[in-house]
């Protein structure tokens, strides 16, 4: 990783992350891909995990995302929000050997889970997929979709629509499926041939229930005039039972119809409390958060406090380590200190004497050529082509002017390109520099200026234009151009300059109109600037022989100071060479001292480092502590005041609620009309009751009815039958007696055919059978008997 601390926080909407190139934007997104579980392959920056620990760190990495758990609309969105909350934290450790760990967490920091199996299940529910190109887009998979072959591309379409997941999810399902069907068909095919026998044992229970029932159809023979009988009574008590069936029915629509008009008084109750609780809410709702942050902020008060204690005791013991130090290495110091500055005074006494007695033996040195003399003098060009030698005035003001145009006397007029050529040739031939012999071009106009903006009144003629004399027309355009003469006025007096010029207060002056500058014969000027009068001397040499050309003068001046230089030159020359002997005797015995200084010096610089470095670590850390103190005891008050605020906003909240009765009315009359509700729904349940006991009667009752009405129906249907079968056989009979009588005469005893014999006994006996069975038994007693074989039934059934 590039960082050593990072954190991002993004908005629950879109986030737009900007940089140069290689200001790690790619880190972001590659931290959130691991710690979701990509591998480092996945994100092709490493080929194992250990690789994203930062270069020359020792311990151990963590990726730290929280999520949002709320979807905000109360519905299903949430993973859990039971166990996690409104955040999820998933971190991930890892390890300088290359091992990692996943942790889950709520959104109180607890570790809920260390499973990467949870890990997976809560991003499909939330469906992230770090994985899927179209989520996020590496470089290596945008050169792969550009320039891949079209196995490559179409790896990435699979990854893309999750259809590579899903084969590996198929795949694994697959392999799942023949496992179980190897390991457990030998199992279920046991199960099926244990199953096959208790169907086998259960079918025979059925035939033997089969039996039982065909008994019952013969009973049921026995009682077809008792049936009958009970029968008719049981329409009586039905008829009964209808009767008062209804009368609890009409009662409790009654009843209901009260319920109702009660259930809404009690709506509109519920509604005005809904509405007047509102407010009572909103109160207990902030009351609560007030609760939770005054909670909060006592935590955070009392954490400060206790970290301003820590923060106040190691200084303490600091502070007492290094001021021991300081003792012992300011000692030391002192002591080093004190010998080098006796060495130095010795060495300093003794070079002070040896260099006055060299003074006293020759003069001393103050001047060193730095040009050679013999050289020739450049050739200059003639001045007589300059703007200052066809202007002309009086010779005490030749200095103000001189420094009212600047270096426009001293320059050539040009007026066209012919004439700036000869000139640059000239210059060229003369050697002269970037500053000497410069150039005005200008427009040859063949007319002098009239209209000039001059200063009203008196002051015109104390323009500098006026005062200055230029018999050349094209040079008084130029130098009007370039100077704004008609604006600067001359002046012989000060005072006078200023009463003419300047009106108004101090700090309020204004010069008259078009002046711009005031100047002196000396050269200095005054000017009025916001309302301020500035004074400028002139500080610059006042050669004053520029107008008119007045070279002579000045080339005489200047051989009279050459030839003064040219001796101080030869002098110094000659004091140069014997010095030079005594520099170099001077430097060898300074050399000595030197030596034996700088090593001195070395010790005083390395004992006096050590001290500054003491000193500073003492002062940043007592600059640290009261810095760190100051905003821990700020945190204090500002907590302290903050629990006031949570205080005072508590009482006003619960003395709202406790003045508000509005909603206690309403909430009287919610409780009468329940007190009501309750009444009438213990009179509606009283009467439910019986209603309920007397349908339950007259449901038992039509049930006998029904029953006896079936019962006597398919026990008539059994005689009937059996009659018929025993008139069909008495008529078999009969003719077989018929036939016989005309075979032969009749017998003294005429006994029936033995196959008659067989089929009426068949008849006979089952009915002797159900005779002997239920001889003297009533109902009540069948119905019990019946009810134990059926027992006995299910037993052998669950056998």
């Amino acid at each position: 990783m590039y960082h050593r601390k990072l954190r991002v926080s993004l908005s629950p909407h879109i986030n737009f992350i900007a940089g140069e190139n290689g200001s790690c934007k790619s880190a972001i997104i590659a931290a959130i891909q691991i710690c979701f579980g990509a591998s480092a392959r996945t994100t092709h920056r490493g080929k194992n995990i250990k690789a994203f620990i930062r270069h020359g760190f020792d311990g151990n990495a963590l990726v730290r995302v929280k999520l949002r758990n709320d979807d905000g609309a109360g519905g299903s969105d949430a993973f859990h929000p039971g166990k996690y909350g409104k955040q999820i934290i998933v971190e991930r450790l890892i390890r300088r050997d290359g091992s990692a760990e996943y942790r889950l967490k709520n959104e109180q920091g607890l570790l809920v889970s260390k499973l990467k199996s949870d890990l997976d299940a809560m991003m499909d529910h939330l469906n992230i997929q770090t994985d899927n190109p179209c989520a996020v887009l590496e470089h290596e998979n945008a050169k792969l979709f550009l320039k891949g072959t079209s196995q490559d591309k179409y790896k990435f379409f699979l990854q893309s629509t999750d259809l590579a997941k899903m084969r590996t999810t198929y795949t694994r399902i697959d392999e799942t499926t023949r496992m179980i069907a190897e390991s457990t068909l030998t199992q279920e095919k046991a199960k099926i041939v244990t199953l096959r026998d208790a169907k086998n044992k259960v079918k025979k229970h059925w035939q033997e229930a089969q039996s039982i029932e065909k008994l019952e159809d013969e009973l049921k023979e026995r009682d077809v005039v008792n049936n009958a009988e009970k029968l008719a009574e049981t329409k009586e008590v039905v008829e009964e039972l209808e009767k008062d069936q209804n009368e609890a029915n009409a009662k409790l629509e009654e009843t209901s119809t009260r319920m109702s008009e009660n259930h809404r008084q009690k709506m509109d109750a519920q509604s005005n409390i809904r509405e007047a609780r509102r407010p009572l809410q909103r109160y207990k709702a902030e009351l609560k958060r007030l609760t939770r942050s005054k909670e909060r902020t006592k935590q955070q008060l009392t954490r400060v406090q206790y970290d301003l204690q820590q923060k106040r005791d190691r200084h303490a013991a600091l502070l007492q380590s290094l001021t021991e130090g300081s003792k012992d290495l300011q000692i030391e110091l002192t002591n080093a200190l004190k010998e080098l500055e006796d060495r130095h005074d010795g060495c300093k006494d003794k070079k002070t004497l040896r260099l006055s007695q060299a003074a006293k033996a020759k003069p001393s040195c103050s001047f060193r050529p730095t040009t050679d003399t013999n050289k020739p003098v450049s050739v200059h060009i003639s001045a007589h082509w300059t703007t200052g030698n066809v202007c002309h005035a009086a010779g005490s003001v030749h200095a103000a002017i001189e420094v009212a145009t600047g270096t426009a006397l001293r320059n050539y007029l040009v007026v066209n390109g012919q004439d700036k050529a000869l000139v640059d040739k000239l210059r060229r031939q003369a050697h002269c520099t970037s500053t000497e012999a410069n150039m005005i071009i200008t427009v040859r106009t063949g007319y002098r200026y009239h209209n000039l903006e001059l200063p009203d009144g008196g002051l015109a003629g104390q323009a500098i234009c006026s005062i200055l004399q230029v018999s050349n027309d094209e040079v008084f355009n130029a130098l009007i151009d370039t100077c704004a003469l008609e604006s600067k006025l001359l002046f012989d007096d000060r005072e006078v300059a200023e009463s003419r010029v300047l009106t108004g207060p101090s700090g309020g002056f204004r010069v008259a109109n078009s002046v711009s500058e005031v100047y002196l014969p000396t050269g200095d000027k005054f000017v009025v600037r916001r309302g301020n009068l500035a004074y400028i001397a002139n500080k610059r040499d006042r050669r004053g022989y520029i107008i008119s050309q007045n070279v002579d003068r000045g080339i005489a001046e200047l051989e009279n100071k050459l030839n003064c230089l040219e001796k101080k030159v030869d002098e110094l020359r000659r004091d140069e060479t014997v010095l030079s002997h005594d520099k170099e005797e001077l430097g060898n015995a300074i050399k000595q001292r030197n030596d034996r200084i700088n090593d001195l010096s070395r010790r005083y610089n390395q004992h006096r480092v050590q001290l500054r470095c003491l000193d500073e670590e003492m002062a940043d850390a007592l600059q640290d502590h009261t810095l760190d103190t100051s905003v821990l005891e700020g945190e204090c008050r500002s907590t302290e005041d903050e629990l006031e605020d949570f205080q005072r906003r508590e009482q006003a909240l619960n003395d709202t609620i406790a003045s508000d009765r509005s909603l206690q009315d309403r909430l009287d009359a919610l409780e009468k009309v329940e007190t009501v509700e309750k009444m009438i729904t213990a009179e509606i349940s009283e009467r439910q009751s019986d209603a309920d006991a007397v349908y339950k009667r007259l449901r038992e009752a039509k049930v006998d009815e029904i029953t006896g009405q079936r019962e006597l129906e398919a026990a008539q249907a059994a005689v009937e039958k059996l009659e018929q079968h025993l008139v069909t056989v008495r008529g078999d009979c009969d003719e077989q007696t018929q036939i016989a009588l005309k075979l032969g005469g009749k017998p003294a005893e005429v006994n029936p055919p033995a196959h008659c014999n067989k089929r009426i006994q068949t008849v006979e006996r089952p009915l002797a059978r159900v005779q002997n069975n239920v001889y003297g038994l009533s109902l009540s007693e069948l119905k019990t008997q019946m009810e134990v074989q059926e027992a006995k039934y299910r037993q052998n059934s669950q056998l």
